[in-house]
């Protein structure tokens, strides 16, 4: 992992990205394996071996852990590596994780949308205070620590992670993720259409792949 990430940040590259498990169902452990690192503690050991590449989570889970605690990780994460973190988030599919650790499997991409702009206001100011209903009552969060200014240039850089877009008005882009290729013309268009209704004028990122030629 460290020889790809110094590869990466030598040669150009744009990001590396760690993605997000907090546990992996026996069911699943065949086909997904059982080895996942923590994805911002990953990302942290990562930010001190490079020096140029961005740091992007891809994808992490948001609607598992508190907005506040996932706040704080993410604002030091970018502050100790020069501003260099992308925060990519999905709302997930293993349904064991939701069964334990967060609310209605059924309800995570709402609750997705309000993590984003919970964890976004956290971010984004000195002292901010926020409701957000993430599958349980509504909770009122009041950040206790103040980060320094560099840090509040997190803002909202989300990008949302899916098969169809995800870049409405809590997020900052889309990651496609099981997207069919033949569909992503239309997706776009889509997208674009919804963000210049929902948020006229605001920019907007839209991940992309290629097919590497295979040696």
């Amino acid at each position: 992992m460290a020889r790809i990430a110094r590869q990466a940040d030598d040669s150009g590259f744009f990001y590396v990205a760690v993605c997000d498990h907090t546990f992996i169902p026996q069911r699943l452990a065949k086909a997904m394996s059982t080895t996942w690192y923590d994805t911002v503690a990953t990302l942290g050991w990562l930010a001190g071996i490079t020096t140029r590449v961005r740091l992007m989570s891809h994808v992490y889970i948001a609607t598992l852990r508190h907005p506040l605690r996932a706040a704080k990780e993410f604002a030091t994460l970018d502050l100790l590596s020069g501003g260099r973190l992308i925060v990519g988030v999905g709302a997930g599919h293993v349904l064991e994780e939701f069964e334990f650790l967060g609310p209605q499997f059924l309800d995570r991409g709402k609750a997705l949308d309000e993590s984003i702009d919970a964890i976004a206001a956290a971010s984004s100011t000195s002292s901010p205070c926020s409701a957000v209903r993430v599958g349980r009552p509504t909770i009122s969060v009041s950040r206790p620590v103040r980060f320094s200014s560099p840090a509040a240039h997190l803002g909202r850089r989300f990008l949302a992670s899916g098969p169809a877009p995800g870049g409405g008005p809590p997020a900052d882009g889309w990651l496609p993720q099981t997207a069919k290729r033949s569909e992503l013309k239309t997706q776009v268009a889509e997208l674009l259409q919804l963000r210049q209704e929902l948020r006229p004028g605001a920019p907007i990122a839209i991940g992309a792949w290629r097919d590497l030629p295979r040696r």
